[in-house]
């Protein structure tokens, strides 16, 4: 027998209320696995908090796992290809691109950077750097 997801509950025109205490607003929404397969959930803050809900028992956060998967330091030559600098770090190029745009460095993944702007890009993700020959 399929176990139930949600439980129905009153329906109070205009917002959302917390699927857990049911008398807060809902403003946090949780991902989680149930069931094997993934849901979302409307918490309060306070309910979001709790050992047990979808946030704890689900996935682990995308931070926990991209630290995890990072190495201590890597070795870089001075222009990099932000596509070789992802795979050094051992993550999508996308995620360089997002560290850079905040800095008005605007590139695509076959474009190159230099030595300063990929150190800054890799004290952001807490790896240390040095340059190669």
């Amino acid at each position: 027998m399929p176990r139930l997801l949600f439980l129905s509950f009153e329906h109070r025109p205009g917002r959302m209320w917390c699927e857990r205490c049911r008398d807060k607003p809902a403003t946090v929404q949780v991902a989680g696995i149930e069931n094997g397969r993934r849901v979302l959930r409307n918490l309060c803050p306070a309910c979001a908090q709790k050992p047990g809900n979808a946030a704890h028992a689900g996935m682990p956060s995308s931070t926990a796992r991209l630290r995890r998967d990072l190495p201590a330091e890597i070795a870089i030559p001075d222009p990099v290809v932000v596509s070789d600098l992802a795979e050094a770090l051992r993550v999508k190029p996308f995620r360089i691109i997002s560290k850079l745009i905040p800095h008005k460095v605007f590139v695509t993944a076959d474009r190159s950077i230099d030595f300063a702007t990929a150190s800054l890009v890799c004290a952001s993700f807490g790896v240390q750097v040095r340059r190669l020959g």
